[in-house]
């Protein structure tokens, strides 16, 4: 589901929630001298949030110490997976067959002969995930949660436990087999890292999300998947994300839901619209652009994002719709080209390895081309081919 950001304002209506990032070492007395009141200080980042009025931002931006000071912007769930068929009840074999689609269109099983995704990490920044779910349990490595402040990100809302499982589903199933039930994932031998950025309510903030991809950095991750996305940019939020593919991550961003039916403007939100960030539309069973999907020069490829049956809470399933359920479909297409030998065509530095560049380049060039011939801003490069990507067979 697409998500919306707004700036968030302190108890004052002339005050506001500013993430402070230092040039160095955290200094609070500075914040507090310049009229601000901390409310959370980061050790994983140089960074505090505090509430204060525009003339405390103004004074704080003149500190030899401090390297930026920005809104502190709100994300929210502007929709999330629906339609949850409850804890003990399991999708019909009817049901899995039509709903499960994504991963059947992306042609994921004939690459996992090759690759799974095996010795892969992916850190998906969300609700967290429901950790003791039948197909996630196994694949779950750890994480923080950055709301509560502890290291159980547990799932209350549902998310991101639906974009999980479109990566890492466990569930042992043949896309032809009627008599299967469950999901799997796009990338199911890979490893989750759940960090929880937003709450019960789907909302939090970007200075979590920031922080957030500094732990990743920090933990050695290999792919950054992020069904999040903002109107705003922050210095804190590119940096960080500039920080996280100089460090090698592959970082992969919901497009957004702010397109319109006519791809007739630029819409792509943050952090999707960075540079140093994989901007992900969606599309429906048909092949068209779904009509909520942003549009833009910024969007780099396009997935499955319509009906998306994946798992949900308390071991469920639901379905759901979104640039968010696309963003997963292309982050397992990512681990699955990780786990594999770098292409030497595509092996620019010759180090025999993957760079976030190399890797890119690889999915665009095994897109299937969809609408304008070429690179357009409804469908960027085209729908992401997993088989094609990482066995370079189109059959």
């Amino acid at each position: 589901a697409g998500f919306a950001a707004v700036p968030g304002a302190g108890a004052q209506e002339n005050e506001y929630r500013v993430i402070v990032m230092f040039d160095g070492t955290v200094d609070e007395k500075v914040v507090k001298d310049a009229g601000g009141t901390v409310k959370k200080t980061y050790t994983i980042m140089p960074a505090v949030v505090a509430t204060m009025d525009s003339d405390g931002m103004k004074d704080l931006r003149k500190s030899s110490k401090v390297k930026s000071v920005d809104l502190d912007y709100k994300v929210t769930i502007s929709k999330k997976p629906s339609s949850p068929p409850g804890k003990d009840k399991d999708p019909t074999p009817e049901e899995v067959l039509e709903l499960q689609w994504g991963a059947d269109r992306i042609d994921a099983e004939k690459a996992w002969d090759t690759s799974t995704g095996s010795g892969v990490s992916v850190a998906v920044l969300d609700t967290g995930i429901d950790t003791d779910h039948p197909e996630l349990s196994a694949v779950y490595a750890g994480g923080y949660d950055f709301v509560n402040g502890d290291y159980l990100p547990e799932d209350d809302n549902g998310h991101g436990t639906h974009v999980a499982g479109v990566i890492a589903a466990q569930m042992d199933y043949q896309l032809d087999d009627a008599d299967q039930q469950g999901v799997v994932g796009v990338s199911h031998g890979v490893s989750i890292y759940a960090l929880k950025v937003l709450n019960s309510r789907g909302s939090g903030y970007y200075s979590d999300i920031a922080a957030a991809i500094y732990w990743s950095i920090n933990e050695g991750v290999d792919v950054i998947s992020m069904s999040l996305s903002g109107p705003s940019s922050t210095t804190q939020l590119e940096d960080a994300c500039d920080a996280a593919y100089d460090a090698g991550i592959v970082i992969v961003a919901a497009a957004g839901n702010t397109g319109k039916r006519r791809a007739v403007f630029d819409s792509v939100q943050y952090p999707a619209r960075y540079g140093t960030v994989m901007a992900i539309g969606a599309t429906d069973s048909k092949d068209r652009r779904a009509s909520f999907s942003a549009t833009g020069p910024a969007v780099e490829l396009v997935a499955p994002g319509v009906n998306v049956m994946s798992t949900y809470l308390n071991g469920g399933y639901a379905t759901g719709s979104g640039t968010s359920m696309a963003c997963p479909h292309v982050a397992g297409t990512v681990a699955l080209v990780l786990a594999t030998s770098v292409d030497p065509a595509y092996d620019g530095d010759n180090d025999n390895a993957w760079d976030p560049a190399e890797v890119r380049q690889l999915l665009r060039d095994t897109a299937d081309d969809l609408g304008d011939t070429g690179k357009d801003n409804e469908f960027g490069y085209g729908i992401v081919d997993a088989e094609e990507a990482v066995t370079g067979s189109t059959s």
